[in-house]
């Protein structure tokens, strides 16, 4: 079982990962501060976060984060860093919200916690307007990162109401 470590005040990535978790063989863990992080495989970090103390002191296999994260990020110990957001430059981003739906671009491969590769890809998913896209973008990269097939994605989100 993996630990996975989401770092955010308003539970919006947990809400939507926590139905996949089991499934993925991973346990979800949200912290509101940084520092309370215990070592684990993945950081999950949400856009809505600005205090960065106590990255010096994480230690994870890998970090999801906002691409605007910029220079905060260069405390953290990870083998390695996957952004998200609306830049090309990101690894997860999105180039439409329309009719229900978003089109996502995964813009390099992925690892996942169990070391398969997830190729480059766009992806249709249903989107609810409720929603804000980076909490949904957050989510749907840690469930890549977890392990959850990139296939299996609109099915599994249209199901569980998200």
């Amino acid at each position: 079982m993996h630990i996975v470590g989401i770092w955010e005040n308003s539970n919006e990535i947990s809400t939507y990962v926590a139905p996949f978790a089991e499934a993925c063989g991973c346990t979800l863990v949200s912290y509101s501060q940084l520092k309370l992080f215990p070592p684990a495989p993945l950081l999950v970090v949400s856009a809505e976060v600005s205090d960065w103390t106590g990255a010096d002191k994480v230690r994870c296999k890998g970090v999801l984060l906002p691409g605007s994260s910029g220079a905060s990020t260069r405390f953290l110990s990870a083998a390695y860093l996957v952004s998200y957001g609306a830049s090309p430059r990101d690894t997860l981003t999105f180039s439409s919200l329309q009719n229900g739906e978003m089109l996502l671009s995964l813009q390099r491969e992925l690892v996942t916690l169990n070391d398969e590769v997830v190729e480059r890809q766009e992806l249709v998913l249903p989107f609810s307007s409720l929603h804000t896209p980076l909490p949904f973008l957050a989510a749907v990269g840690t469930l890549l990162l977890m392990g959850l097939p990139p296939e299996e994605l609109p099915d599994r989100i249209a199901r569980s109401g998200k």
